[in-house]
């Protein structure tokens, strides 16, 4: 089986709106006697709260022992539903790697933030690893999660209870303070649930502090549109050009900027600005979307519950 190269090992995917441990669904009891045939391999199961679904599906899918269009169909309603989930981060109470401050899961990628960077493992038949490291930064920074939102995960490590991790919160925000002399970080999700993060520079401070290292990609490159374009076998993820602005009377306030790459490090230009006030650099990040992580994975099913919108996704994954 195959590790993604930090070494984080996880098996299987259910997150509950009430936040307790659930078990499997008695309509899908036979995904327990799939789970406890892989002997000897830690199995995790994790509920997932379907956040900010219209509404919730009728429909068990994707059991190992169906076939033809409609599980297909069906299957997509459920990845769709899935993939509707408002991006959140949970912080590592020892369900991931320790070097992990929080992680947020998607239908198509897992985060990884630590305090050096960030990890963004994607999936799909191609799957990348991409790594963004804070060069020259302050290596233990006061990193907490914000704006907390519904749902708790629940991960259901083997059949040893004392290795289950319960009751997980969920953050809309993940900030870091002063990562930079006056320079502070926000991982979020937008509008569209794309990732972004800000850096925020307080007045005063100097913007050219801010050294980004990326590592996995085959390829870096600046494009017409002054997008960062990283190319990495056959995925490819942009970070749009980064919009910069200042608030001023409740207002924001373009500010001219761009990337600065040299090799494989990034930097910002930053044109004229009032330093009296704090300056938001915020890029926006794309990737192609796929269910499942950078690892070795099988998915035994994936389900909406009709009750409560809870997602069940069920396997084995190195992700």
């Amino acid at each position: 089986m195959r590790r993604t190269p930090l070494g984080f090992f996880a098996t299987a995917v259910l997150v509950s709106a009430a936040g307790n441990a659930m078990p499997l669904p008695a309509t899908r009891r036979h995904w327990s006697g799939q789970i406890r045939r892989l002997a000897g391999i830690p199995m995790l199961v994790i509920a997932i709260a379907a956040l900010g679904l219209t509404a919730p599906v009728a429909r068990w899918v994707g059991s190992p022992d169906t076939s033809g269009t409609t599980a297909i169909n069906q299957e997509q309603v459920a990845q769709d539903a899935f993939k509707a989930m408002p991006l959140s981060f949970e912080p590592n109470r020892g369900q991931t790697d320790g070097a992990v401050s929080y992680l947020s899961r998607g239908s198509d990628y897992t985060l990884f933030l630590t305090s050096s960077g960030a990890v963004l493992s994607l999936a799909g038949d191609d799957p990348t690893v991409l790594r963004m490291k804070l060069n020259g930064a302050n290596a233990d920074p006061r990193i907490t999660g914000q704006a907390s939102v519904s749902g708790k995960s629940n991960y259901l490590l083997g059949n040893d209870s004392s290795k289950w991790v319960t009751g997980v919160p969920h953050f809309a925000k993940v900030r870091y303070e002063n990562v930079y002399p006056g320079v502070g970080l926000l991982y979020y999700g937008n509008d569209q649930n794309q990732l972004e993060y800000d850096f925020i520079v307080a007045p005063g401070a100097d913007p050219r502090v801010i050294q980004l290292g990326f590592k996995g990609a085959d390829s870096m490159r600046l494009n017409a549109s002054g997008d960062l374009v990283m190319d990495a076998g056959s995925r490819t993820l942009t970070q749009e050009a980064p919009f910069l602005y200042q608030r001023v009377a409740g207002e924001r306030r373009q500010v001219s900027g761009r990337f600065s790459l040299k090799g494989d490090n990034v930097s910002f230009r930053v044109g004229r600005y009032n330093h009296k006030r704090p300056l938001v650099i915020d890029p926006t990040i794309e990737w192609s979307t796929y269910v499942g992580g950078a690892g070795d994975d099988r998915g035994l099913g994936i389900a909406v519950s009709e009750t409560n919108a809870n997602v069940y996704v069920t396997g084995q994954t190195a992700s």
